[in-house]
């Protein structure tokens, strides 16, 4: 979830771990990733559940290893990234599979 960032210049952003991003340059990216990390996902979501940068991957949408290797492949062929292995553990919920990936295009450009 974000929130405005006090005594930050208008237009940015702080988030969670206090990565300061700005709204007008690469907030617009990262939320475009997580949007299509939430489409992605949709097929994941326990009926009518509603899915958040804090939805667990595992505990929450229950998905197994074999699902989220599946996940890992769909990502690399759709933002042409190549997603380390080493990263996998760092990945909790959708917020963090969303800033990995941004954070991998970004490493890319």
């Amino acid at each position: 979830m974000c929130r405005a960032a006090v005594g930050r210049p208008p237009g940015w952003v702080i988030l969670h771990v206090n990565t300061v991003i700005s709204v007008n340059g690469l907030m617009k990216k990262y939320q475009e990733i997580l949007n299509e990390v939430y489409e992605g996902l949709a097929p994941f979501a326990k009926g009518e559940m509603e899915l958040s940068e804090d939805t667990e991957l595992v505990s929450e949408l229950g998905l197994d290893s074999m699902q989220v290797m599946e996940l890992l492949l769909t990502i690399e062929d759709r933002f042409d990234i190549s997603v380390p292995v080493n990263i996998v553990p760092d990945v909790v919920t959708v917020g963090d599979l969303a800033r990995q990936i941004h954070q991998l295009v970004q490493n890319q450009s």
